[in-house]
């Protein structure tokens, strides 16, 4: 006959209590959410390299262009008269030609969308959508969904003019310290920082490497050019009417100008509610408010930030889906992080900040690589 039961067996046969299923289902739960951030932050160091490895290719191809025009880097965009007639009307835009994506098309493999656009006419003309709406996977980091998304001008109250599913791009030539305008289309306070035409004062004074109608020539470029910033990471608009990262429209679509100290409006992933110039930013700013009301849900301001004057592109900060920071390419192809703590301010004439030092190219300061 069978003894009598021990008290561990009948515990056993018990089953398990709830007190410890809790405490097994809270470890299980702890461990899953420690998985899932070390997968997270394991997925986005791997964007994060595949975002470097673009801008070091396009910086490669910048620099084949550059050989390819006779040491001159491409500029960030050319027109039809010299330099784009800058107005509050997205009309003044048709008179682009070209970007400095356009140029080195051939030098990314892709010539066949380069043959495509005609340099006599306008790149908002209709035979140029086709073109335009090609994704060029160099051209986006990955971190960024919203690179993703089609611009979509016809969408827009203001923008209607600027053509639809143009693609985008996260990279942006580095124009300088001054804003891509020419005098005459600023406000009296604002002339003195005109930068984007070849003889403008702040073009001279505090030049990038690729302005407007101009780019500089490599013996142009006076301090190493391991430390003379060639192109930036910038976010895409985060709505389809947002033109920001549009690699086929000029100015702050796809050029970085103003982002420097000087102008006193900030650095990497600068957070100045006036630090990016988008033709229509009221009309971002109500749509957006409008959709998330609609939805139930507070509206922030838009982000990231634009200037409410609906100013064309004067300004555009170097911005990234990256936390802390954000990757430029230097103007030896080499690519550096850089962080959003990096020195900015003060600025002034006689005392440049690091951040100002990496933009401009012939300052003369002696830069150490332990300051950024």
């Amino acid at each position: 006959m069978p003894g009598p039961r021990t008290g561990s067996t009948a515990a056993a046969r018990r089953g398990v209590t709830l007190i410890e299923l809790m405490a097994l289902t809270a470890v299980i739960s702890s461990l899953l959410g420690l998985s899932l951030t070390v997968l997270s932050a394991s997925l986005e160091r791997s964007r994060s390299l595949s975002c470097q490895n673009n801008l070091r290719q396009l910086g490669l191809a910048m620099l084949a262009a550059t050989s390819a025009q006779r040491d001159s880097f491409p500029a960030a965009f050319t027109s039809e008269d010299g330099f784009l007639p800058v107005a509050n009307a997205p009309d003044a835009l048709a008179a682009c030609r070209r970007t400095w994506v356009v140029d080195i098309l051939p030098f990314i493999d892709e010539a066949q969308v380069h043959d495509a656009f005609d340099p006599n006419a306008s790149l908002l003309h209709p035979r140029h959508a086709e073109a335009r709406s090609v994704r060029i996977p160099v051209l986006l980091c990955p971190s960024d969904p919203h690179a993703m998304t089609a611009f979509d001008g016809s969408r827009s109250q203001r923008l209607a003019g600027l053509g639809r599913d143009a693609s985008r791009c996260t990279y942006a030539a580095n124009g300088g310290l001054g804003m891509a305008a020419t005098p005459g289309a600023l406000d009296a306070s604002l002339e003195p920082f005109a930068a984007g035409a070849p003889a403008t004062p702040w073009w001279l004074r505090y030049p990038g490497i690729s302005g407007g109608n101009c780019g500089q020539r490599e013996s142009d470029i006076t301090d190493p050019k391991s430390k003379t910033i060639l192109l930036a990471e910038i976010r895409a608009g985060t709505l389809p009417i947002d033109p920001r990262g549009v690699w086929s429209l000029p100015l702050g679509s796809s050029g970085v100008w103003g982002h420097g100290g000087r102008l006193g409006i900030g650095g990497p992933n600068s957070t100045h509610p006036v630090g990016d110039d988008v033709l229509n930013c009221t009309e971002l700013v109500a749509t957006q408010r409008s959709t998330r009301e609609s939805a139930g849900v507070d509206a922030p301001p838009v982000e990231p930030p634009c200037n409410p004057r609906n100013a064309p592109g004067w300004m555009q900060m170097a911005r990234s889906m990256h936390e802390g920071g954000l990757s430029v390419c230097m103007a030896d192809g080499s690519v550096r992080w850089i962080s959003d703590f990096i020195q900015v301010d003060p600025s002034s004439d006689g005392a440049l900040s690091v951040w100002d030092r990496l933009i401009v190219s012939k300052d003369g300061l002696v830069l150490d690589s332990a300051d950024y």
